[in-house]
This record gives structure tokens, C-alpha cells and sequence, in this order.
């Protein structure tokens, strides 16, 4: 099985649909694929072989994700989907070693995190001092509720003087606590330290070089802005980071709000009434305009429920990688307000389309990251950014880029056919076994069915006069 969530969506068979599991969740770079693969040792016929394999069930995964890809809060990404078919690197112990141990999880995992570079100032505790309890310059950085009902700020010191974290639980013998949150105009960012009375497996590596490796915690989130009956988000989240010692794993989950806020109750009841009926599901569009959305705010409150933690790791002393899971009950005990930054954010309108009908809609920036939402064709289609320097932004979900050590002042917006943008990929990287930032930009620049440069930095500075 592959890394990622998973979620039960409709695949038609010959006689009727059926419900089957797909894999879906972080996308990764081709950089990163080839460390998974271990690209990064020369001249290996092995990793060249297993790429090839893998790029073709991007494409087949590329051709049906055009056919379902709004019914669901996201789908399997093309790079993400090479998971399914690479093996996974022996960890480094010196990496983690080297790493600082104390400060923001968002510092020490900068450039492990795939959308790092979130602002120190922005970045929200669950906990405070008692001193820091009284500096209204902290109250932004502590704004935490006692319950779901509440909106005001809460203190609880212990003897020894310290607020308690807010956001822990302890079940199994773990504890699991939430240590911050950034939220941007497009997703929240939350740091995870997980605790273990007995020591995590050796885990597997996804990023050998940079020494990533991945928990997933299967979450029950609830939000404010959500409608009673349907408050509550059950889904999967990749907890990027590393171990710190063998009973402590520290990470970062990233929760996009293009799947928080979709309504899928009149969906889903169109579902179950075919499935009891033994009837085809709609087509031609019908069955994902059931598909509702919330209205995102900018301040809302969250609660969050943890049901499982499982990863990948090795077995004994071998190099076979085999799943672990722990389930258990990990109920955050406060809902906390979060309060959307809006420094260095923008929605910038491009409402263009060419002759084909290939185009954006807008363009959403922040710090830390870029979603591009383009004009749905009814066709399996890819976006590519580049910075200003015409190097590419790693892809995340739905149309999402990092812009970590990247400048985004000015991005150029290629839409490409899916399969297409596989080839040209796999062109870019074969001459040096990493990829060819040029060469990818000159065959974006040939192949595009459709291109946008954006001064990003331009429209920012206009909506903060």
C-alpha cells in the first residue's frame, strides 16, 4: 500500500459501481522521487526501470482522475502516485542528530516540511507562560479556547507556574501534542509531537537525502463554519518530520481548505441511493453539481480528534518494509480559535480562458505557498509553476505549489495534458539522474496548452496600501 489518505470512492466495473480504495495524499517532486528510488546513486539501471513502471500508473491514474476529481476532497497527485511503486531508503541516523532540539517544530523542520518557511511571527502556541500570559504582544500567539463554545483565550498554569498545553491526550501509551499552528489564506499547518512508551519501529525514509520520514494520523476534525450534522471531517493526514529518538516523532500536518470545506451531503445521498437501488451513478457532470461548499472564513474554530497513527518501518533488522498501526482515541481536550493570516496573502483574479477553454480562474499566494485554480476542461490536466527564476515549485494537492526557497514575486503558469506533462517530465530527467530545470521550463515553454506570467509581488503590495 501506498503512502497517503484513503477513501473509499466509485470505480465503474461491468454491471454497476463499486466502492474500491484508492490512495490519496501528499504529492511529491521528482526530486524527491528519486531519492525514494535512491536515484540519487549513479548509473542505476534499477531506479531507471522502476520510474519508467511508475510514470505509467501516473498516467492511468491521471486519465480517471479527471472523471471523479471533484467528488472527493482530493485525489492520488501523478507524483505522489510513484509511491505505489517505489521502495523506501535505509534511514541516516546522523540526520536527526544534527538537528536542533528545542524550538518551533516550524524551525526545526524547515525544508523537511514540504510547504516550510511558515513566519515565526504568525505561528500560534497552545501554551504560555504565566508571565507571557500577561504581554498582550503574545496575545495573537496564544489564542486558544477552553471549548467549542467559547471564543475567549484561556489560561490554566500548574504549580510550577506554566500554562498547560491545550492541545495533548494521551491513549495507548502515546501522547500526542499539538505544539502550534500556522493558517494562511489556503491551509493550516499544525506541529505534532507523538510520544511512545515503547520505541517507534526503524522508520522508512521518503526523502534520504534531507532525512523526511512520514507518519499518517487519521484524524476527526471538527470546524465552526460547518453546518450542525456536519460538522466533522473524518480523513488521513501525513505527518511529515522524523523521529527524535526512537520513542519520539515530531512533525508537521497540513490541512488544506479546498476538502475541509466541501459539502458532500447531497452527494453522498445520491451515492447511497444507487448503491441500495443497484442503479448507475449519474453522468455528464450531474453528480458533482450535488457537491456543496462552505463558505471559508477567516476565523473559525477547530477541534481535533486523532482515531489512529500508522506508518511504515522495517522489520527486525531486514530491509522489508512493513506497515504498523496504532489505534486508539486521541481527543484534543480544547478547541482553539484560528484566525487566518493575511500577511503576504492575496487572491489575485485572472478570469482568462483561451479558444480551447484552457485557463485560470485565480490565483491564491502566501508565504508559504500557491494555488493556481484553473477553468475545469472535463479533461485529465496538469499545472506547472515556475518562479521568477523560472525553477519549479514542488506540487502538493489540488492545484497547489510550495514556495519554499523559491521566488514567487513573479510565477509563470503552464497547463498542460496530462500525459504530455508525464513525458516531457521523464525527458527532463534523463541526461544527469536529476532534473533538468532548464530543459523541463524549455519543454513546459513547447508543450503548454496554455501559459500566464503573474507579478505576484505587485498585486500583494497593491492590496496592503
Amino acid at each position: 500500500m501506498g503512502i497517503g489518505a484513503w477513501r473509499i470512492v466509485r470505480k465503474r466495473n461491468s454491471d454497476r459501481m463499486k466502492g474500491t480504495v484508492i490512495a490519496m495524499g501528499q504529492t511529491y517532486t521528482d526530486a524527491d522521487i528519486r531519492r525514494i528510488l535512491g536515484a540519487d546513486v549513479p548509473d542505476s539501471d534499477i531506479v531507471d526501470q522502476r520510474i519508467q513502471e511508475a510514470y505509467q500508473r501516473v498516467r492511468r491514474i491521471g486519465r480517471n482522475r479527471a472523471v471523479r476529481r471533484k467528488a472527493v476532497h482530493g485525489f492520488l497527485g501523478a507524483a505522489a502516485a510513484v509511491m505505489l511503486a517505489v521502495t523506501f531508503c535505509v534511514a541516516n541516523p546522523s540526520v536527526a542528530s544534527q538537528l536542533p532540539g528545542a524550538g518551533s517544530l516550524f524551525v526545526r523542520l524547515q525544508g523537511i516540511f514540504r510547504f516550510s518557511g511558515i513566519p515565526e511571527d504568525e505561528t500560534v502556541y497552545p501554551y504560555e507562560t504565566a508571565e507571557q500570559a500577561d504581554d498582550t504582544d503574545t496575545a495573537k500567539r496564544t489564542d486558544w479556547t477552553d471549548s467549542a463554545d467559547t471564543a475567549e483565550s484561556t489560561e490554566r498554569t500548574d504549580d510550577a507556574g506554566i500554562a498547560k498545553n491545550l492541545g495533548t491526550a494521551t491513549d495507548q501509551g502515546v501522547t500526542v501534542t499539538v505544539t502550534e499552528y500556522y493558517a494562511s489564506n489556503q491551509s493550516i499547518s499544525i506541529g505534532v509531537r507523538i510520544g511512545s512508551a515503547d520505541a517507534f519501529p526503524k522508520l522508512a525514509v521518503t526523502q534520504a537525502q534531507q532525512g523526511n520520514q512520514l507518519l499518517q494520523l487519521l484524524t476527526e476534525e471538527t470546524y465552526s463554519f460547518r453546518e450542525a450534522g456536519d460538522e466533522t471531517v473524518k480523513g488521513s493526514r501525513n505527518l511529515e518530520g522524523y523521529l527524535e529518538d526512537e520513542h519520539t516523532f515530531v512533525g508537521v500536518m497540513r490541512i488544506d481548505y479546498a476538502g475541509i470545506k466541501k459539502d458532500l451531503r447531497a452527494y453522498d445521498a445520491a451515492i447511497a441511493e444507487c448503491d441500495a437501488g443497484g442503479e448507475p451513478y449519474p453522468e455528464n457532470g450531474a453528480l458533482e453539481a450535488l457537491i456543496g461548499e462552505y463558505e471559508m472564513p477567516d476565523h473559525f474554530q477547530m477541534q481535533l480528534g486523532i482515531t489512529g497513527i500508522r506508518g511504515y518501518g522495517y522489520k527486525d533488522d531486514s530491509e522489508a518494509v512493513q506497515t504498523f498501526r496504532i489505534d486508539g482515541r486521541w481527543n484534543m481536550p480544547s478547541a482553539w480559535n484560528v484566525r487566518c493570516s493575511d500577511a503576504g496573502t492575496e487572491r489575485i483574479c485572472i478570469e482568462e480562458k483561451n479558444e480551447k477553454g484552457y485557463g485560470i480562474d485565480f490565483i491564491e499566494v502566501s508565504p508559504i505557498e500557491v494555488t493556481v485554480h484553473a477553468y475545469d476542461t472535463g479533461n485529465a490536466d496538469c499545472v506547472a509553476v515556475l518562479d521568477r527564476n523560472g525553477r519549479p515549485l514542488a506540487m502538493g494537492e489540488g492545484g497547489q505549489f510550495s514556495a519554499y526557497a523559491r521566488d514567487i514575486s513573479r510565477i509563470t503558469v503552464y497547463i498542460c495534458d496530462f500525459d504530455t506533462w508525464v513525458d516531457l517530465k521523464g525527458e527532463a530527467w534523463r541526461e544527469n539522474k536529476i532534473l533538468d530545470e532548464q530543459l523541463y521550463a524549455q519543454l513546459l515553454e513547447a508543450n503548454a496548452l496554455y501559459k500566464k506570467t503573474v507579478d505576484t509581488a505587485d498585486d500583494v503590495q497593491q492590496a496592503d496600501r
